[in-house]
């Protein structure tokens, strides 16, 4: 199913109130910030959602992951216009990895004043790999990950929530 979709059914009052829970882990299956678990994670802190959800909580939280989403999207579509500008004038330039794009968004996106929003202000960075926390999702550093200087048996995999859990 789509995140349009999961997201309308998460929406939807008439659903049953479990399914609407899933139908958001089903959008955070098809978009997350940090990785499932750990978007999953800072979702439930930023809006309180202890032990369960509520019926704002909820609604909160699709709204922050929705906004987040569309800020992507619009990063994404941004991106792909400059490149396309840049092949124009260089057609041996090589284009960024999605990889590499989300990256940069997400930098981008929590320095936009979201950082406060995720409860992420205060992360610096890694004390292993020197990259910005931020990067760290479950298992792994992306910023690690996307740079091919960097041997795969020494990429980092410090997760975020351990040096920050909030």
């Amino acid at each position: 199913m789509s995140f349009a979709a999961s997201a309308r059914r998460v929406r939807d009052g008439t659903q049953p109130f479990g399914r609407r829970v899933a139908c958001l882990h089903g959008c955070l299956e098809q978009f997350n910030v940090f990785g499932f678990h750990t978007t999953r994670q800072k979702l439930r802190r930023v809006v309180g959602a202890g032990s369960g959800w509520t019926e704002q909580q909820l609604l909160d939280a699709l709204e922050l992951l929705e906004s987040a989403k569309q800020s992507w999207s619009t990063f994404w579509a941004e991106s792909l216009t400059q490149q396309r500008a840049l092949k124009k004038l260089d057609r041996n330039r090589s284009r960024p990895s999605p990889a590499a794009l989300f990256v940069a968004w997400r930098e981008e996106y929590l320095d936009s004043g979201q950082a406060e929003t995720w409860l992420l202000s205060d992360a610096g960075d890694c004390k292993k790999c020197g990259h910005r926390l931020i990067h760290h999702g479950r298992s792994f550093c992306e910023a690690c990950w996307i740079d091919p200087e960097i041997p795969w048996e020494s990429q980092c995999r410090v997760e975020l929530l351990a040096y920050h859990p909030d």
